[in-house]
This record gives C-alpha cells, structure tokens and sequence, in this order.
C-alpha cells in the first residue's frame, strides 16, 4: 500500500498507522478527510461508521461487510482492494472534498431509529 500510494503522488498526504485503541481514533480522525479500508477481508469495518460520523469521506473496499449499508452515501467510495480500485478512490475522494459533511446519513441511525424497526417488524396486519 505504501508503494501504491508513493506512485500515486499521494505521499504527503497519507499517513498509515499501526492499529490503535478506541480512545485514540478520534485524536486521529480529527485530522484527515478520507479513511481508508482497503481490506480484502473484513467482516464489517466499523472504523468506516466511526468516520462517516465524525463527517469524513471513506474508501470502502467493497470485500468489507460495511461496503452495501454505505454504498452510495455522500463521501463514500466503494471499490475493489486493488491499486487501480483504490487509486481511483483516493482520486475521487479528493477532487469531491469540500469539508466536513454537515449532516453524514450514519447519524440517522440512532438506537431510536433501530428501536422503530423492532416495533415496526412486530406489528401485524389482520
């Protein structure tokens, strides 16, 4: 990945980091525009949901279990964990920045929310 990035001319602005503790993501998040999950395995990706909620863009590679909740949302590039896939969103990533999103669609899904499709799913019709 690092190499990707190196020929992609994204070198100052990526950081990689080793994985890091609850606490700490969001010292991190604070300061980027897009994460990046360029997994090519993942049962979901939780980082992704934790990012779109701070406003920033996500990367998703589309192996990650997350990819179909958030697949088309404003910010959020699905694509294949490949150097084009992630060349391309990195690419469109960077030209669709324009700031924080003001209101991310992930802050809709609140405990309420979910609370509803409980209640919802358990209603019958006679």
């Amino acid at each position: 990945l690092r190499e990707i990035v190196a020929r992609s001319g994204f070198a100052e602005r990526v950081d990689f980091h080793a994985p890091v503790s609850n606490a700490q993501l969001p010292k991190i998040l604070v300061d980027v525009e897009t994460l990046v999950l360029p997994s090519i395995e993942e049962v979901w990706g939780l980082v992704v949901n934790e990012a779109l909620a701070m406003g920033l863009q996500a990367v998703v590679s589309d192996q990650a279990g997350v990819a179909p909740s958030v697949s088309g949302w404003e910010g959020v590039f699905v694509v294949p964990p490949t150097r084009e896939g992630l060349e391309s969103g990195l690419r469109r990533s960077r030209s669709a920045w324009r700031g924080p999103i003001p209101d991310p669609k992930i802050l809709s899904f609140t405990p309420e929310a979910l609370g509803e499709v409980f209640i919802d799913s358990m209603k019958f019709d006679r």
